[in-house]
C-alpha cells in the first residue's frame, strides 16, 4: 500500500536546517537557503523534476543542509524513486543519525520496496530518537504488520492517534485502513469493520473507497452479516472492477448465501 499521506507536501516541514541558518550564514548558505524555497514550493506544486534539480543545487551549495536531502527524498518517492529517495536520507543521516523524520522516511521507502525487517529496524531507529513523531510510529506499525507482529502494530497504531493533532482528519484515513489486517488477523472482525466504517466516515478522497468497502466486506463475511457483505463487495466492484479482495469476499458472500 501506498502512504500518500507522508508522500504528499506540505509548505511547513519541521526539520533542522543544521547550521544554514545561522547568524553568520556564509553567501554560499545564503544562496542555498533561496533554492531551497524555491524547490519546497515547486513540490508544492507538483513540478518535481524541476524540484529535484533546484533541490541539487541548495545541496552543492551547502552540503549539510538536512532539509534539502529531505524534501528531495519525498520528491523522489512521489515520483516512486524509492532507491533514491533511500540514498536522499542516508545523505542526511551522515550529518546527524538521530533524525526521527528522516529515518521514518527511509522505513517508509523501504516498506514498500517490501524491505520489512530493514523498515522495522529503521523505524525502530525513528521512534527510539523521542521526538514523539506520529509518522515514526506508524511506519513502525506497518512493518510489524507485515511481519506478523499484529498486537505491537496495533500498539503503535494506537500511539498515532494519541500523536495525531485530530484523529477525525481526512488525512488520517489510511491509518485507519492499516488497521484492518492486523486487527483481521488477530480474529477481531467487529473491531476491523469499526476500523472501516471511521475510514470511510473521514475519507475525502474517492479513489481509496473500493479498498473501504471490500474490507468491510471481508468483515462482515467473518461475522456471518453475508447479505451487507455482498452489498459492500458490489459497491467495491462498481468502482474498481478488478478490485480482488472485492472479487473473491463476493464469492465467499455468494456462496454462503445459495446455501
Amino acid at each position: 500500500m501506498i502512504f500518500n499521506k507522508y508522500i504528499t507536501f506540505f509548505i511547513l516541514i519541521v526539520l533542522p536546517y543544521q547550521t544554514i541558518l545561522a547568524t553568520n550564514q556564509t553567501p554560499l548558505e545564503q544562496e542555498a537557503v533561496e533554492l531551497y524555497n524555491k524547490g519546497l514550493k515547486l513540490a508544492n506544486e507538483e513540478i518535481y523534476n524541476e524540484s529535484i534539480i533546484t533541490l541539487n543545487k541548495a545541496i552543492e551549495k551547502a552540503p549539510n543542509f538536512l532539509r534539502a536531502y529531505y524534501v528531495k527524498s519525498r520528491v523522489l518517492a512521489r515520483l516512486g524513486k524509492y532507491e533514491e529517495a533511500i540514498i536522499a536520507c542516508d545523505s542526511a543521516l551522515r550529518y546527524k543519525k538521530k533524525l526521527s523524520k528522516v529515518l521514518a522516511q527511509k522505513a517508509l521507502c523501504l516498506y514498500i520496496l517490501k524491505q520489512y525487517n530493514q523498515s522495522l529496524e529503521t523505524a525502530q531507529l525513528a521512534v527510539q530518537c523521542g521526538d514523539n513523531s506520529a509518522f515514526a510510529y506508524e511506519m513502525r506499525a506497518n512493518a510489524y504488520g507485515a511481519l506478523g507482529n499484529y498486537e505491537l502494530a496495533l500498539k503503535d497504531y494506537d500511539k498515532t492517534f494519541e500523536l495525531v493533532t485530530n484523529p477525525n482528519s481526512p488525512n488520517n484515513d489510511e491509518t485507519y485502513l492499516n488497521r484492518f489486517f492486523p486487527l483481521y488477523n488477530l480474529g477481531r472482525y467487529q473491531e476491523a469493520l469499526e476500523t472501516c466504517d471511521k475510514a470511510l466516515e473521514i475519507t475525502t478522497t474517492p479513489n481509496k473507497l473500493p479498498q473501504i468497502y471490500s474490507k468491510k466486506s471481508a468483515a462482515l463475511n467473518k461475522i456471518g452479516r453475508h447479505n451487507e457483505a455482498l452489498k459492500n463487495a458490489n459497491k467495491s466492484l462498481e468502482i474498481s472492477s478488478n478490485d480482488p479482495l472485492g472479487i473473491s469476499e463476493k464469492k465467499i458472500a455468494k456462496s454462503k448465501l445459495n446455501k
